[in-house]
């Protein structure tokens, strides 16, 4: 494996980890800046609001001014917005660092997606995409093992830890092979071309509900457990956070596997089609033993397909052109986590329970397996845009 593969894999602990520094305490973070649960919702969602903007335009920069030069301005921001949270217990601090921790990641992410799609083996992107997004949920993992005992000692550490960490990233630039960077950008498609590619939006909406299942829920079983065993305080089930991870970490990881053998649009349309049918079976709530049983599953099934979708993508545009479409398949796929986590903290507020927010799932799940019939075929080399000579 070439190192810059080896980068990429650890940059994606260090991704997964950011994303759920805050779930594994939620109730120590109410406490600590005096929320409710909606206004948790908000801090929670801070950091993708701003990943989520950054996509397109981050795809953009990656693609014009090259990987190591954006990736040094992602790490940064990493790096600032973590240690800005640690100055004081306050919520607008908080809010600002978690808003520029949001910004380097939307740089950082997109970036070394395109990073693994330039490096991987021929007809392995989608292999190692999986692995990628795998280790993200290893991060994320991570972070429901380490962080509850870390805010026992400070609160400061669950910012410090990544704050600390990034920089280690920014030095490893220094050892990555440029040698497959786009040549130039003459061979680039135009933004409005992505924009108007049906496939953009297909791939962007199937990964909005898996990737949103995957961040909205592990943010938020801690309390959901807390609900459907009636006991008082969700930080006891912060566990249950770290299963849902392990359980989308394996899927993730699988999935890669899978791709060696199976289309990425029979893998991508499959997982959509399974999840449909196990966010019903949450609402009904059997059991809370048969309730995470069944979210574990959902974690699985929405991250199976993670590389499909990307591996799509790739398909679909020449090289020079993958980070912004990258960039608007990951828009697509933060604003479905932006409203699912917004939607689950809403309706515990209005409603007393999360089970409706499945329900929200499952529709979007069955309408979006059904606007995707269209993905049946690979896109190179009949794609609407232009392809590489």
């Amino acid at each position: 494996m070439n190192f810059n593969l080896i980068f990429s894999l650890l940059a994606s602990v260090e991704f997964g980890f950011i994303f759920f520094n805050m779930p594994p305490v939620l109730d120590e973070l109410m406490l600590l800046y005096g929320l409710s649960y909606s206004g948790l919702s908000v801090l929670l969602s801070a950091l993708v609001w701003s990943h989520a903007a950054l996509q397109i335009p981050a795809g953009l920069i990656a693609d014009r001014i090259g990987i190591r030069r954006t990736l040094v301005l992602g790490l940064a921001c990493l790096t600032v917005g973590n240690l800005m949270a640690t100055a004081a217990p306050d919520f607008g601090l908080a809010l600002a660092g978690r808003i520029v921790t949001g910004l380097g990641m939307g740089l950082s992410f997109i970036t070394t997606m395109k990073l693994i799609a330039v490096s991987a083996p021929p007809g392995r992107a989608g292999t190692f995409q999986s692995f990628f997004a795998a280790g993200c949920s290893v991060g994320s993992l991570a972070a429901f093992l380490v962080v509850p005992l870390l805010f026992k000692l400070s609160w400061q550490w669950i910012y410090l830890l990544p704050g600390l960490t990034s920089p280690i990233l920014l030095i490893m630039l220094l050892g990555l092979d440029m040698t497959p960077t786009p040549a130039s950008a003459s061979a680039q498609v135009s933004l409005g071309s992505i924009l108007r590619l049906p496939a953009s939006w297909l791939i962007g909406l199937m990964h909005a509900l898996c990737w949103g299942t995957v961040v909205s829920v592990g943010s938020w079983v801690p309390a959901l457990l807390a609900d459907v065993w009636g006991v008082k305080g969700a930080s006891q089930f912060a566990w249950g956070g770290a299963l849902v991870m392990v359980a989308s970490g394996l899927g993730r990881f699988s999935g890669g596997l899978i791709l060696l053998r199976l289309s990425s649009v029979f893998v991508a349309r499959g997982g959509v089609l399974v999840l449909a049918f196990l966010f019903g079976a949450i609402f009904l709530g059997l059991s809370p033993l048969t309730i995470l049983i069944l979210v574990m599953a959902a974690a699985w099934f929405a991250s199976v397909n993670a590389g499909a979708f990307f591996d799509l993508a790739a398909q679909a545009v020449p090289s020079e052109s993958m980070a912004s479409m990258f960039g608007m398949v990951n828009l697509l796929g933060n604003l479905g986590v932006i409203i699912f986590t917004l939607l689950f903290g809403f309706l515990k507020d209005w409603l007393g329970g999360f089970e409706w927010g499945f329900i929200v799932l499952g529709v979007w799940a069955v309408a979006i397996f059904v606007a995707s019939h269209s993905l049946t075929n690979k896109f190179r080399p009949d794609s609407p845009l232009p392809q590489k000579e």
